[in-house]
Order: C-alpha cells, then sequence, then structure tokens
C-alpha cells in the first residue's frame, strides 16, 4: 500500500466519522426550545413564503433558507410534513462540511495535519453534539471556516475565485447570526498579531493585489442583502442587519443566560456532574496551547503562519466569551473548531519531531485522547443528550417529554368529541409543546389561568400554576359553572429540569372514556 494511498484512505474514514456521529439517529432527542420556535419560523416560510428578518430575535435568515432544498427535496410542503430528522440534517451538513473544508487545505498542508485536525474535529464532543441541533451555530461555523480557507487558498494562488468565495462565506456568517462580529474581530487581531510577531508575514503583504478585494467585498455585500431582504421582499430587513447590534450588545451583560468567567473552561477541561461521565475536550485545549507554542517555537514548522491565525483566533474568541457575562453552551464551537485543527497539528508534529520511548509515549498518549473524545462524542449523542449533568445540554426537554405528548394525543384519540386542550406555563415556557402539537388546531398557548381557559375539556399545566387554578375553577367560578377535572398522569411529567407538567380532564369526560372501555383497555 503506498504512502499517498494510505493517506487517502485515512481521510476518507475520517469523512464516514463524521457522518456516522452527525446523521445517525438524528430524531432521537427531543427538540429543544429554540429548535423548535425556529421549526415552526421556518413552517411559516415553507407554507407561506413568508419571512421576515426580527432584529430583536431569532438570528438572522439563513438557516431558514437553507432548509427550503431539504423540505423540497423530501416532499414536504406543509408543517405536518416537516420532521425533526430534516430540519436537523442542515447543521448536521453544516457540520460534514467544517470537515470536509479541512480537506480542502490538502494542496497547501502536509496530508498527516489535515488527518489528525479532521479527526479532532469529527470527534470532538462539541462539534458533534451542535451538528445535530437546530440551531445557527454549526452554520456561523461552517460559513467562518469557509471564509478563513477560501482566504487561505487565495493567499497562496491569487486566484480571483477564491477571493469571491471568501466574500460570500463572509456574508453568509453575516446573514447567520449576530455573534458573527466577534469572530471578525478575532480573525483582525489575529492578523495584526501576526503582522507584527512574523517578518515573513510583512514582507507578503505587499504583493497582495488589493483590488481584488473589491470583488470579495462585493460578494459578501450582495449575499449579505440578498438574504436580509428576503430576497428583495423586505427591503427594510437590511437595515435592521445592522439595527439589530444595539439588541444584542444589550444582553451581553446576560439576559438570563449570565454565567461565570470560566464557564467554557470549565467544558473545556473539567465539567462533573451528578450524572454521567466527567465532561472534558483536554487533548484539543493542550493540542492548540502545544500548537501556538509550536508555531513560535518549533523548527522547519510548514506554514507557520497559519497555525499563529488559528492560535490567535480561536483563543482570542475564548477570552472575549468569556469576558461576556451572556454564555450560552453552543458558543464554544466557534472556538473549539479552530482548536482542534491546530490541536491535531501539533499532535503530529510531536510524534514526528520525537525519537524512542518519547515518540511512542506521545503515541499512545495522542490514541488515549482520540478514543477518549470519540467515546464522549458517542455518550452525549446517544446516551445523554437531555442530561442536565451534560454541559452541551441547555434547559433541554427531558424524555418525560415524550409521555405528555403521547398521553394527550391518546385522549384526543379516544374521545368521540372535539376536544379543546389550553396549555398553561409560567412566562411562555410551554415550549417545544407547540412544536410537537403543530397539527392540532384546538391547542392554546398561555402564561396564566382564565375563566376562559378554566372551561377547556383539557388543561394541560404547569405545576407552579396549580394553586391558581384551583382558586380559579372552584371558588372564583360561580356555582354552576364549575367543572370537576382529574388528573392523568400518576406523577408530574418533567418538561425539562424544574418545570413540570400535569395533564387535567373533565372528569365526565372520563367517565365517557372509561365507561366506553370498562376494563380500561385502550385508555392509559
Amino acid at each position: 500500500m503506498s504512502k499517498s494511498f494510505a493517506w487517502q484512505f485515512a481521510l476518507v474514514l475520517v469523512v464516514l466519522i463524521g457522518v456516522g456521529f452527525r446523521f445517525a439517529s438524528l430524531s432521537s432527542r427531543p427538540m429543544h426550545t429554540d429548535e423548535a420556535v425556529h421549526g415552526i419560523k421556518f413552517a411559516q416560510l415553507l407554507e407561506d413564503g413568508y419571512y421576515r428578518y426580527d432584529p430583536y430575535e431569532y438570528h438572522g435568515p439563513t438557516l431558514n433558507y437553507l432548509t427550503l432544498p431539504v423540505a423540497w427535496a423530501t416532499g414536504a410542503d406543509s408543517i405536518e410534513d416537516v420532521s425533526e430528522a430534516m430540519l436537523r440534517i442542515v447543521p448536521a451538513l453544516s457540520g460534514l462540511g467544517i470537515i470536509l473544508l479541512i480537506l480542502a487545505l490538502k494542496p497547501i498542508l502536509p496530508p498527516a495535519y489535515i488527518a489528525a485536525g479532521a479527526l479532532l474535529t469529527a470527534i470532538s464532543p462539541a462539534m458533534v453534539f451542535y451538528s445535530r441541533y437546530y440551531i445557527q451555530e454549526m452554520l456561523l461555523v461552517f460559513f467562518l471556516f469557509g471564509l478563513i480557507v477560501s482566504a487561505y487558498r487565495y493567499l497562496h494562488s491569487q486566484k480571483i475565485i477564491w477571493i469571491v468565495l471568501a466574500g460570500l462565506a463572509a456574508g453568509l456568517a453575516f446573514a447567520t447570526k449576530e455573534t458573527f462580529v466577534i469572530a471578525f474581530g478575532a480573525g483582525g487581531l489575529s492578523i495584526v498579531a501576526i503582522i507584527f510577531t512574523d517578518r515573513q508575514t510583512r514582507e507578503f503583504l505587499p504583493k497582495l493585489n488589493p483590488f481584488h478585494l473589491i470583488y470579495g467585498l462585493i460578494a459578501a455585500v450582495a449575499i449579505s442583502i440578498l438574504f436580509y431582504s428576503s430576497f428583495f421582499t423586505n427591503p427594510s430587513g437590511v437595515i435592521d442587519s445592522v439595527r439589530t447590534f444595539t439588541t444584542y450588545l444589550s444582553r451581553a451583560e446576560g439576559d438570563g443566560h449570565a454565567n461565570p468567567w470560566h464557564y467554557f473552561l470549565r467544558i473545556l477541561f473539567y465539567w462533573d456532574k451528578t450524572s454521567g461521565p466527567v465532561w472534558t475536550e483536554w487533548l484539543i485545549v493542550l493540542g492548540a496551547l502545544g500548537g501556538i507554542c509550536i508555531s513560535f517555537a518549533g523548527r522547519d514548522v510548514p506554514r507557520r503562519q497559519f497555525w499563529k491565525f488559528l492560535g490567535f483566533y480561536g483563543f482570542i474568541q475564548l477570552a472575549v466569551y468569556s469576558a461576556i457575562p451572556y454564555k450560552t453552551p453552543w458558543c464554544i464551537a466557534g472556538f473549539v473548531q479552530p482548536m482542534a485543527l491546530l490541536a491535531g497539528f501539533a499532535i503530529v508534529w510531536l510524534v514526528s519531531n520525537s525519537r524512542g520511548l518519547l515518540k511512542a509515549g506521545l503515541i499512545v498518549l495522542a490514541a488515549v485522547g482520540f478514543v477518549h473524545l470519540g467515546y464522549l462524542a458517542y455518550l452525549n449523542t446517544f446516551r445523554y443528550s437531555t442530561d442536565p449533568g451534560n454541559p452541551y445540554v441547555h434547559t433541554h426537554p427531558r424524555e418525560d417529554f415524550y409521555k405528555i405528548n403521547e398521553e394527550v394525543r391518546n385522549l384526543l384519540e379516544q374521545s368521540e368529541e372535539y376536544l379543546t386542550v389550553q396549555v398553561i406555563f409560567t412566562d411562555h415556557e410551554y415550549w417545544p409543546l407547540p412544536w410537537y402539537f403543530r397539527d392540532l388546531p384546538q391547542i392554546g398557548y398561555h402564561s396564566q389561568p382564565s375563566f376562559d381557559i378554566a372551561g377547556s375539556d383539557i388543561i394541560i399545566a404547569d405545576i407552579r400554576q396549580e394553586q391558581k387554578l384551583v382558586e380559579l375553577m372552584y371558588q372564583k367560578r360561580p356555582p354552576g359553572e364549575r367543572d370537576l377535572y382529574l388528573p392523568v398522569l400518576d406523577i408530574p411529567a418533567e418538561l425539562r429540569p424544574a418545570a413540570a407538567i400535569q395533564i387535567y380532564i373533565k372528569a365526565n369526560i372520563w367517565t365517557q372514556m372509561t365507561s366506553k372501555y370498562p376494563n380500561g383497555e385502550n385508555i392509559e
């Protein structure tokens, strides 16, 4: 077997590993609140052809529009046809696309560095987990890395096609999520840092053709206008795309998602909760730190400036996100991705420049680290995907959620009448119920009980609202208008941690059902 064929086989294997982790059993986990909200918004675009960028919520339009081709390919034309797996194909493709973009560096970087970096990207628990989430994060990381790869290929070829692709990637990143400015800022600071620390970079810059940058700028502006204007049907969306930064700047202080400065460091190094394993991506972080040191002090380092850039780019983002009080765990993907590629370089360089027992020890340590990361990626995808002890899980619905869905549907199917259903949940935290009940027009959603709601046939209520419901139904309603309700669940079901739900049904409706099935068959 030739060395070239061996590397090609290794790269194909890495891609297959990436495919397996990202596409297997995409519907096995309940929809997160954010996924459900985006799913409903996409359904509006699918059914009505309507999308308007909201500068206050929901982020940019690329997620919605790029889901359309998947829906068309699967024959979906209404919200009932859209499945969880279908929606998650888009972020899964983005996660796989990041791995393929690493392979696009093959003409420039040694194949061993590419294979190691691609493998770490393929098995990183963070990169795997959020490649299976219908949110914008993995699209953002994909477009940002597409910008880096295209720009780097342009620097080495001076071909206009690469600067145009870089511009398109930049525009799509802007049209994906407002936090792109953090990555852009980190990238700009990284370039400045390299210019001041690397003489070869300063000598190379004057050779660039500044007129080529105009092509990239035109491509970036054009593609972002296309998406923010909803393909020229909403011109105000372009203005809103700039105006939105005042909103997101104010939210940086926390807005209900505040976490301490060391939050991401704990996830990366050591996250130990009461359930599940110890979560860590130590190989990637320590490898990335080693990669920075090697890029500055190592001898005969190929493409030294590229590794320096990845180091600055990843750790500046980590520093910024750590400093900002507002923290959600999926932001970790933005800096884990460059760190994974840099760590792959460091591991290969260290092994290649070592001898004897040291080399053998490094190989064993790297092998253990790769297996450990892959095992954690498996656990957080297939065993702990809703467990609150998993640091990548963020206020996620529990498996109990399926019981709520099944019980309500069973009641509606067994009744001969058209039953009305009302959901009451504090602060409108009933998501993702609207997604799973999207085919049931008789369901309404509320944050507080009222007289109209209290007369519904079935009530799904946050147990924190139980006392208010009792007062409303049995104390404030006049005699003769009071209905007796029975709890359906023996034990309240958890919608998410610390958010339990009970289902209530009118006693007379339950009596009709049980009299129809005296032995209890078909009644759960």
